[in-house]
């Protein structure tokens, strides 16, 4: 196994700050990937070019002739009132005062009532919909969870009601056939319907295809893993693959799905990753992520690719141990960060976190619980200002070595928008140590906040939210 991994990094699977010798923290800083789009060259006629400067020439012959009469005054330029535009005639752009006193003129309309409202933009509704919420209900909106059974129980209906969750994440255990689950996810809905305000829940899965499935049921599409899917070297097999699992999802009731994988990996096996990745090279890993995640967004599925910063680089289970990994950071850059460079690029909704020290990002904590890695790096760097979802929160790499509340109270400062209580834990009791960090003052309103607006944004594209 050692022959796979990367020249030059270590894994370990002891230490953590309080139990192991480790460098000064390094907050990866460098050049930002971009990927530029491709040029082209073409070979023009000298023709529009003559016509163009005849035209030219004309228009300021023109406006020269009209602008012998017009004052000093630059708000009076054009008839009407002062600083508005009612003559479909050009001024002289040409003269830079007159140009600068119309560009940047700072007269008010006379009417400033019936200029149009932001009311049909993003903003407004979101800002609306978060005035009416308790500062309880906006960090309950940042949690998912696990439910019991396969029918909505009375202790579900408490989470949704009293926890003001964002969304479910339905396992094995809740699927026993299609119409089951349609009417789960039916009831489940239904609940969160009458809560006041009425916001739709996030119905997530796993469901990669291959040995992370779900939905095992016999009338569901079973398709192997994604290294699979990429032995065809065909970018439209992925897009028919993706729009296949994300379609049907979609018809039982599904609006998230926990993938693409977008780690990287260089030979099938039994590993945490192994056949879940596309393969070993960062380009096309990426390549396949865009078109897995347009097909998802096609059907009406929320991808949401995972595990950011990169999980290929590890064998270690991040369900039972903390990985930690010791890799030059343009290593890094090079290779894991690349698949999620283009995702975030071509616009990818939703990033799931990894449960891994990266000590040449963060010498202090995984990359779940790190502002340098989430704020620093995918925020500032990357630019991504989608949602951020974190693995689960029992899974041992985080439980074994911190508490609950310094788990949440580091996400909540690294700008994790939703915590994924995925089992074990009871969701009402994390909400609540979540309220009690900000009447304590360990977490700000702005920090609660800035999460809850990006959940309610992404819903809002959705139409999850209440019309």
């Amino acid at each position: 196994m050692s022959g796979l991994l990367h020249k030059g990094m270590e894994l370990r699977t002891r230490g953590l700050p309080e139990h192991v010798q480790r460098p000064n923290r390094q907050v990866a800083r460098g050049a930002r990937y971009t990927l530029n789009p491709p040029t082209r060259t073409y070979k023009r006629s000298p023709l529009p070019l003559i016509a163009a400067l005849v035209a030219s020439a004309a228009v300021l012959f023109l406006a020269a002739f009209l602008v012998v009469g017009v004052s000093d005054d630059s708000s009076t330029l054009f008839d009407g009132a002062p600083g508005t535009a009612q003559s479909s005639t050009p001024a002289d752009l040409s003269s830079g005062e007159e140009a600068n006193a119309i560009e940047w003129s700072e007269s008010e309309p006379a009417d400033a009532e019936s200029l149009p409202t932001d009311s049909g933009t993003l903003e407004s509704p979101i800002s609306a919909m978060l005035e009416t919420l308790t500062i309880e209900q906006k960090i309950g909106q940042r949690f998912i969870t696990w439910v019991e059974g396969k029918t909505v129980t009375t202790e579900t209906e408490r989470m949704i009601r009293d926890g003001f969750v964002g969304g479910v994440i339905l396992y094995p255990w809740n699927i026993d056939s299609s119409d089951q689950v349609r009417t789960l996810i039916n009831d489940l809905q239904a609940v969160a319907a009458g809560n006041d305000p009425a916001i739709d829940l996030f119905v997530s899965v796993d469901r990669e295809g291959g040995r992370v499935s779900a939905v095992r049921l016999d009338d569901a599409v079973r398709l192997p893993a994604a290294h699979h899917w990429a032995q065809h070297d065909d970018e439209e097999f992925v897009s028919a693959a993706a729009y296949l699992v994300s379609r049907e999802l979609r018809s039982l009731g599904f609006n998230m799905n926990f993938a693409p994988v977008l780690d990287l990996y260089a030979e099938p096996d039994s590993t945490i990753i192994g056949d879940r990745s596309f393969g070993a090279d960062p380009e096309t890993v990426g390549r396949y992520g865009i078109r897995y995640i347009d097909s998802a967004e096609r059907a009406g599925v929320i991808p949401v690719v995972k595990h950011f910063p990169g999980h290929g680089v590890t064998t270690v289970d991040s369900h039972g141990a903390l990985p930690v990994v010791d890799k030059d950071t343009d290593l890094l850059r090079n290779g894991a960060l690349k698949p999620f460079v283009t995702a975030i690029e071509h616009g990818a909704p939703a990033i799931m976190t990894a449960h891994i020290l990266f000590t040449a990002l963060d010498a202090e904590f995984p990359a779940t619980l790190s502002e340098p890695i989430l704020k620093d790096l995918l925020r500032d760097e990357l630019g991504f200002d989608g949602v951020v979802v974190s693995d689960g929160m029992s899974m041992r790499a985080l439980s074994a070595h911190y508490s609950v509340r310094e788990s949440i109270k580091r996400m909540f400062h690294a700008e994790v928008d939703i915590m994924l209580a995925h089992n074990e834990y009871d969701v009402l009791d994390l909400i609540d140590i979540a309220i009690e960090l900000y009447r304590d003052g360990e977490i700000t309103r702005e920090q609660i906040e800035t999460g809850a607006r990006r959940v309610l944004e992404l819903k809002h594209e959705r139409n999850l939210l209440p019309s």
